[in-house]
């Protein structure tokens, strides 16, 4: 099940995190091509998804490891 998703407009992408059987985060082109994994190892509850689009870096808060 999706919990958050951001976008960037600039490079086409769209950011999600999967909190399924699979805890993830992914991205994927903004009309749906090129999806991919990104993290999935290390993390429990994925939310808040933010992108610094000057520094190109996606952030996340974890909210089962509190970090």
């Amino acid at each position: 099940m999706p919990r958050d998703i951001s976008v960037d407009p600039r490079v086409g992408y769209m950011f999600w995190s999967d909190l399924g059987e699979r805890v993830m985060i992914e991205r994927a082109g903004m009309n749906g091509q090129r999806r991919q994994t990104i993290v999935d190892t290390s993390i429990t509850w994925p939310n808040g998804l933010s992108i610094d689009i000057v520094k190109e870096r996606l952030f996340w808060v974890d909210a089962k490891l509190y970090s």
